[in-house]
């Protein structure tokens, strides 16, 4: 962890503090849910609660001073910092009354925003790291093949989720990534539907959004199910979704925009005269989080880094009818981006 603790360090001037959970749980190893990561004058602390004392004392290193408090971690912070007259902050997860906790508590001291300085850092993967998500990727693969081998028309999307969250964990998985998307015929239209108590029915399809997560890094797939053959329209669409995607693959490389990724998928899909059906960004970030930095959407404006691992999941949606998404991860590699997922992207008919 020195060496992130060290990053972290030379990001910015002066001190900085780390307060959202998972960017702490990167630099330092802490997996709590109430700490905050102070790096000042060539030293690195963290603030935690009493009931976080064992297991910060575990899972932080020498080079990190622990500060245990039963007062808000604002009042541990604030003689950290006293004499310092800047302080920067995560200024999109620190919330606005931590914020004023904090210069409340310290007079004098300004907050500088660290926009998504901190992000970037954390979207580039080790092998280590990619191999951790590939763990949970395999967990969430072995299930669906399971599930979709025994599940029939006359389930509930409620039932079928029930199905992938135990068999996620049944297999070593510490929880979900979220909470299953499983959504049958005209429910497949909603991006981001929830389980419901609607029974799947012969000649619908199943779209199912998964993933599970191990040692804290998450996976994200989707694969579409039909039961009884398909219409033309819908295998039509689905080819030129499956297209759009491997398109944006072939796109997805270290220096890319990632509005021009997202462009690759969107131009086959609009000539598909489909376009008008892909309502969402092409994808995400994934690691500690399910979503993080980068975003894949044609409303950004950077480059994708080498190394990060992202979601290439584009989609269209017929609303009353039907929707189709086809989601793999990638890790973007130098040379050809690296597929982490195994499952095939075939339309798998019941």
């Amino acid at each position: 962890m020195t060496d992130r603790l060290d990053l972290l360090a030379h990001c910015v001037s002066g001190p900085l503090l780390v307060s959202h959970g998972p960017h702490v749980r990167w630099a330092c190893g802490f997996s709590g849910s109430n700490g905050w990561l102070l790096l000042r004058d060539g030293k690195a602390h963290l603030l935690t609660d009493a009931r976080y004392r064992e297991q910060a004392s575990q899972q932080v290193g020498p080079k990190v001073d622990l500060v245990v408090t039963q007062d808000p971690l604002a009042e541990a912070l604030a003689p950290l910092v006293a004499h310092h007259g800047t302080l920067s902050v995560q200024d999109a997860c620190l919330t606005l009354a931590q914020s004023k906790s904090i210069t409340a508590l310290v007079s004098g001291l300004t907050l500088h925003a660290t926009g998504d300085t901190v992000e970037r850092l954390v979207a580039v993967k080790t092998q280590e790291q990619v191999d951790t998500i590939v763990r949970a990727q395999r967990i969430s693969e072995a299930v669906l093949e399971q599930v979709s081998g025994r599940i029939t028309v006359g389930m509930s999307e409620q039932q079928i989720a029930a199905e992938l969250v135990y068999g996620c964990l049944r297999r070593g998985a510490q929880r979900m990534a979220f909470e299953p998307i499983v959504a049958s015929g005209p429910n497949s239209a909603l991006p981001h539907a929830r389980p419901t108590e609607r029974v799947w029915q012969s000649g619908e399809p199943l779209l199912i959004d998964m993933g599970c997560v191990v040692d804290g890094y998450a996976s994200d797939m989707t694969r579409m199910l039909h039961a009884g053959v398909p219409s033309d329209a819908f295998g039509d669409a689905y080819d030129s979704v499956r297209a759009a995607q491997e398109a944006a693959v072939v796109a997805a490389k270290p220096g890319a925009d990632a509005a021009h990724v997202d462009s690759a998928a969107r131009r086959l899909l609009q000539a598909a005269g489909l376009g008008e059906q892909f309502s969402h960004g092409l994808g995400h970030g994934i690691g500690l989080e399910t979503h993080e930095w980068p975003r894949l959407s044609g409303q950004v404006d950077y480059t994708i880094p080498a190394d990060c691992v992202v979601t290439i999941e584009p989609g269209v949606y017929l609303p009353g009818l039907w929707g189709i998404r086809i989601e793999d991860m990638i890790w973007v590699r130098h040379g050809e981006a690296e597929r982490l997922t195994n499952t095939p992207a075939d339309l798998r008919i019941v």
